[in-house]
């Protein structure tokens, strides 16, 4: 078993070497391709007034100009290709219709969906933008670790929540309080009325007036 893996490791090596040498072959054979154009160039712009620095440096000039055509070539057959996809859409859509149509009509449909896609590409762009920008700002802020506005939503829901109950809690503790004080005063109204009760209603006061204070407190009424 042994063997069989050198043998294979072996061969993974072997291929790997090969591969090598053709990528440096090929890649010789490019610059070497280069090196004569700039050659030729320099020689019919500048007959024996360069040197070997001269011959790269353009060389290398050379290179960067056809990688950039060749990048625009690319986007333009990337694009020849999506618009070849909206001018069919373009056409299935107006079939669909069942309207008589040109090729004019076509191709103005499958302007304005192209324009609208960019134009809804875009607004996603520049909306994560600005999203990302205000997270930024967010979390610097407010010492944060958002990563996304549901976050930030989720997170405002619950405080609001909370927010509500404690407002909730307030009020009743509130309520509860003026219920109490409510209860002094009709006794004391009472006792006004009935003197015979006065003594009792002395005794009732200040355990009334407790119990709104203890309510006034564990409500947060001190306000």
């Amino acid at each position: 078993m042994a063997l069989l893996i050198d043998v294979y490791n072996g061969l993974v090596k072997e291929a790997t070497e090969v591969a090598t040498k053709e990528m440096i072959a090929e890649r010789v054979e490019l610059l070497d391709k280069y090196a004569a154009l700039a050659t030729e160039l320099l020689n019919a712009e500048f007959p024996n007034n360069y040197d070997k620095n001269d011959v790269i440096a353009l060389a290398d000039k050379l290179i960067e100009r056809d990688i950039v055509i060749s990048d625009i070539q690319e986007k333009q057959a990337e694009a020849k290709e999506l618009i070849g996809e909206y001018v069919k859409v373009s056409r299935d859509l107006l079939t669909q219709d069942g309207g008589e149509f040109n090729d004019a009509t076509v191709e103005k449909l499958a302007s304005t969906l192209y324009e609208l896609d960019l134009e809804d590409e875009f607004s996603k762009e520049a909306q994560a933008i600005v999203e990302h920008a205000f997270l930024d700002e967010l979390n610097k802020v407010a010492g944060t670790e958002f990563t996304s506005l549901e976050e930030v939503k989720e997170f405002s829901k619950e405080a609001v929540n909370l927010e509500a109950a404690g407002k909730w809690i307030q009020n009743r503790g509130a309520r509860l309080a003026n219920q109490g004080k409510m209860k002094i005063l009709q006794a004391t109204g009472a006792a006004i009325k009935h003197p015979a009760a006065a003594a009792g209603v002395a005794a009732a006061v200040p355990t009334a007036a407790f119990a709104a204070g203890r309510m006034s407190k564990k409500s947060g009424g001190d306000n």
